[in-house]
């Protein structure tokens, strides 16, 4: 009968410690989920990074044909005083 007891102990003991590492690792689960989400949200996406230079090149380009039409511009204007 004592066997039984002992052999009862241990497997709630045993029952006890794997609840406590189910826990831990849904804990850890979830935390590693946060974490990726955090890093998801720093790391630049190549696509929107893709469309990011697009961009810069189109403003690039669209500052260019100002500046060259302030430099007519200004030139125009200073022909027309002198």
């Amino acid at each position: 009968m004592l066997f039984n007891c002992d052999f009862c102990h241990q497997n709630v003991q045993m029952y006890e410690e794997k609840e406590e590492l189910v826990t831990i690792i849904k804990q850890a689960a979830k935390e590693r989920l946060q974490m990726e989400k955090q890093l998801a949200k720093i790391r630049p996406n190549p696509v929107s990074l893709e469309g990011t230079v697009g961009k810069c090149l189109s403003l690039s380009s669209g500052n260019s044909k100002v500046k060259i039409l302030i430099v007519s511009f200004e030139s125009n204007i200073l022909k027309g005083i002198f």
